[in-house]
């Protein structure tokens, strides 16, 4: 009851701060889903425990006791909830623009302002040259990271590539992708946002922790068989 009623609220709240929209009902869907299986989880475990039907000195007692594969099923669980949050996220409410930018010019995307500052090119590289634009991101007001993406061309094989520049927090990845000038003194620019995409790895690495610590539970292991040795199988007989 408690891990559907938070489903419910988390589905809800959902809806509303995204305004209704036919994407944001399938995104209250899934942050529905995880609250569900995270709350679920810790419910479990308090049930285990039996946290709030005794003292807590007895509850965290019993925590201390439980098999390992408990809590590597409590690790890997909460895990997934926070994996379904990061491919909900990255999904539903990603951003992108495409426009063309001219020195100077500001464009906002996930809830930053990035000013194109200028450009270099011919810069060397290895085996390359390249196009390479530097934008200030800034973050309610504050700068938050100077972005330098480039456009290069390989000598060997020739082949153009672009080289994104990324800012990742917590809360999201941004990326920004320079590309040909329009001839007019403006570059064509590519803005991406993607919330929470930090989540899905985050959640992944823990998935994997809490298997390791479930195969060291000693109920899983398995014991090499013995060697009877003939002295031993000679005395039996």
């Amino acid at each position: 009851k408690v891990a559907f009623a938070a489903a419910l609220v988390v589905a809800v709240a959902t809806w509303f701060i995204a305004g209704g929209s036919s994407g944001p009902l399938w995104a209250a869907g899934g942050l529905a889903l995880a609250a569900y299986l995270f709350v679920a989880t810790l419910v479990d475990l308090a049930t285990r425990i039996r946290l709030g039907r005794g003292s807590l000195t007895d509850s965290f007692s019993r925590l201390g006791q439980l098999p390992r594969s408990a809590y590597g099923m409590t690790i890997t669980h909460a895990a997934l909830a926070v994996v379904i949050v990061g491919i909900t996220g990255s999904t539903a409410w990603k951003t992108e623009h495409i426009q063309v930018m001219r020195i100077g010019e500001t464009m906002r995307v996930g809830g930053y302002d990035l000013t194109l500052q200028g450009t270099e090119d011919n810069v060397p590289g290895p085996n390359y040259t390249a196009l390479r634009a530097t934008f200030i991101a800034k973050k309610d007001g504050e700068v938050v990271a100077v972005m330098k993406p480039e456009k290069r061309m390989y000598t060997q094989p020739p082949r153009p590539t672009t080289d994104a520049a990324i800012h990742t927090n917590m809360l999201g990845d941004l990326y920004v992708v320079i590309g040909d000038p329009d001839g007019k003194g403006g570059f064509v620019t590519r803005l991406y946002y993607n919330p929470l995409v930090p989540w899905i790895f985050m959640g992944a690495v823990f998935m994997v922790i809490g298997g390791l610590v479930s195969l060291t539970d000693r109920r899983y292991r398995v014991g090499a068989p013995l060697r009877t040795t003939r002295a031993a199988a000679a005395s039996r007989a």
